[in-house]
C-alpha cells in the first residue's frame, strides 16, 4: 500500500475523521506490516509479541535489528517519519500505552522516567508508580522523574489539564509542579489547569491542597474551593467551585440536581468549555435538574433548558451564550 496514503490514514485516525472503510484498510495494513517491514517483527511470533517487539524498538530509539539480512538503515529523515507511523499504528491497539512509550523515547533528559503527551480531543487515564491515578485532557503533557517516590512524589504538568486522585502516603508528599506554581498534598483529589499557562488554576474535590508560588504558600484550599494566580504579578483569587464539578471534565455525563444558575454556568464551562450567562433576575433564581451528556452538544442542552423555562438564547460576540 502506498506510504503516503498510509500516512494520510494514520493522520485521519488520530484526528477521529477516518471512515469505516478506511479503518479496515488501515487495520489490514497493520496485519500485513510484518510482511513488508521485516525488521520490526520476529518471524512466527503472534500479534502480542509483534507489538512488544515494536515497543522495544521505539523505547530504545530504533535499535539496529539483529538479523544480518536486513537492509541498511534508512536515512534519518525517513526513519523519523516511519518512527511516527509505527507509533500511530500502535494506537490502533494500545491507544494510551503506545503514546506513553512513544513519548518516553523522545530526547528527554536522563532523569525523566516518563513523559506523556495526550493527543488533542482525547482523555487519558494513567496510573503512577504509587497507584495514584491521573486523568489527562487533550493536549496535556505530564512528566515524572526516575526517583519518583524516593523522597517526594513529584510530577510536572507542562501544559493542559489534569485531575489527580492521590494515594495517601504521609512520608512522601505528592507535588504537582505547574510552571512556578507548586501544589502539595498528602492524599486527596484535585484538578490543576495549565491551559492558560500564565494563569494556572487549582480546584479541590476532596482533602486539602497547599498552593505555593516561588516557594511562598498562597493558600491551603479545602474541598469546594479553587485558586487562580497570575504568575507575572503574583496576584491570586480564591473562589467557590462545587466539589462535584472538579473532575466533571473527565466524565461522560454529569448529573445536576436542584442547582442554581451560577452552578449551571460552572457546569457548562467545566463540562463543555462553553460559557453561558444571563442578565435576567428570574432566570438566576431557577433551580435546574438535568443530566449533561458528553455526546449531546451544549447548544442542544440549551435548547431544552430554554423550552422548559420559556426562555430564549443567542450567541454573543465573545462566543458565550446569553439566556433571556
Amino acid at each position: 500500500m502506498d506510504e503516503q496514503y498510509i500516512q494520510q490514514l494514520l493522520e485521519r485516525y488520530q484526528q477521529g475523521t477516518i471512515s469505516a472503510e478506511e479503518l479496515k484498510e488501515l487495520e489490514q495494513w497493520y496485519v500485513e506490516l510484518h510482511k513488508t517491514q521485516e525488521p520490526f517483527f520476529r518471524p512466527g511470533a503472534d500479534k502480542e509479541a509483534h507489538l512488544q517487539h515494536l515497543l522495544q524498538h521505539i523505547h530504545t530509539g530504533m535499535a539496529e535489528p539483529a538479523t544480518p539480512a536486513v537492509p541498511a538503515p534508512a536515512p534519518a529523515r525517513v526513519r523519523k517519519l516511519w518512527y511516527r507511523w509505527v507509533a500511530a499504528a500502535l494506537l490502533l491497539i494500545f491507544p494510551a500505552g503506545a503514546w506513553w512509550w512513544y513519548q518516553s523515547a523522545q530526547n528527554q533528559p536522563a532523569a525523566i522516567a516518563q513523559s506523556i503527551l495526550v493527543p488533542a480531543g482525547k482523555t487519558y487515564k494513567i496510573t503512577l508508580p504509587d497507584s495514584s491515578t491521573v486523568w489527562l485532557s487533550g493536549g496535556t503533557q505530564l512528566q515524572y522523574l526516575k526517583d519518583y517516590g524516593r523522597h517526594t512524589r513529584t510530577v510536572a504538568l507542562q501544559k493542559g489539564k489534569a485531575f489527580f486522585e492521590v494515594q495517601k502516603d504521609p512520608a512522601h508528599p505528592f507535588i504537582v509542579q505547574a510552571g512556578p506554581i507548586a501544589t502539595k498534598v498528602l492524599g486527596t483529589s484535585f484538578t490543576v489547569d495549565m491551559e492558560k499557562q500564565d494563569q494556572p488554576l487549582v480546584a479541590v474535590a476532596t482533602g486539602k491542597v497547599a498552593v505555593s508560588l516561588g516557594g511562598k504558600t498562597l493558600s491551603v484550599l479545602p474541598p469546594g474551593k479553587q485558586l487562580q494566580v497570575n504568575t507575572a504579578t503574583g496576584d491570586y483569587a480564591v473562589t467557590d467551585h462545587p466539589a462535584t464539578l472538579v473532575n466533571a471534565w473527565t466524565k461522560d455525563e454529569l448529573v445536576l440536581t436542584g442547582v442554581d444558575f451560577a452552578a449551571l454556568c460552572q457546569a457548562f464551562e467545566t463540562f463543555y468549555q462553553v460559557r453561558i450567562q444571563t442578565q435576567t433576575h428570574s432566570i438566576q433564581q431557577h433551580q435546574y435538574t438535568l443530566i449533561l451528556k458528553r455526546d449531546v452538544e451544549a447548544v442542544k442542552v440549551l435548547e431544552v433548558i430554554c423550552r422548559l423555562y420559556h426562555n430564549q438564547y443567542r450567541m454573543m460576540p465573545d462566543g458565550s451564550y446569553l439566556i433571556y
